[in-house]
């Protein structure tokens, strides 16, 4: 009963659990890239020193999602995987990546940014045909945990898996804009 990440359909929608980018937010902090507040930096430090990898919902989402798997490596970077063994393309709207209230302080590139290829996060993402929205809906009220809607899946256009991401207006991201999102967190980066 293994989701795996060839099950993604078009027009599947795309989902994610949690939310991302606290890990990314954590290493900048030890870094000195940035400052957070002391309470933020224990809460988002917590999440990278001691993730909590969703295998319950893993378990509720068998008869649900139609491909899946763990943000370890960014989730575009992730996302990525489940295009490549799929045959598939997606559309992202970079607005409706979760954050938390810390990722929130910071300005809104940062965020984008470390939500779309932070690593180290261990939240899901998933596939879903629409009709199975209300499940999903379900499974996060009894998880008490949130699952957010981020996007779908589209025919894919060429060779290679492709991501359109979006942004708050609905307009697909230049390939200026989109520039920075191209690089999925490395764990073996020097």
């Amino acid at each position: 009963k293994a989701i795996r990440r060839s099950g993604a359909k078009v027009g599947d929608e795309i989902w994610v659990s949690g939310s991302i980018g606290d890990a990314r937010l954590a290493l900048a902090a030890l870094r000195h890239e940035i400052n957070l507040p002391k309470e933020d930096l224990q809460r988002v430090e917590h999440r990278m020193h001691q993730p909590s990898p969703r295998v319950e919902l893993g378990m509720q989402l068998r008869d649900v999602a139609s491909a899946a798997l763990d943000v370890s490596d960014g989730l575009l970077g992730d996302l990525r995987h489940i295009l490549m063994q799929s045959q598939v393309d997606a559309q992202v709207d970079l607005d409706k990546l979760p954050k938390s209230s810390a990722l929130q302080k910071q300005d809104i590139s940062t965020q984008k940014l470390f939500a779309a290829c932070g690593g180290d996060d261990y939240e899901l993402c998933f596939t879903a045909h629409p009709s199975q929205r209300e499940k999903i809906q379900a499974i996060s009220k009894s998880l008490n945990l949130p699952i957010t809607l981020i996007g779908k899946i589209l025919p894919r256009e060429g060779i290679e898996a492709k991501i359109h991401l979006l942004d708050a207006s609905g307009d697909k991201l230049s390939d200026k804009e989109m520039a920075p999102f191209l690089k999925s967190f490395d764990h073996f980066a020097s």
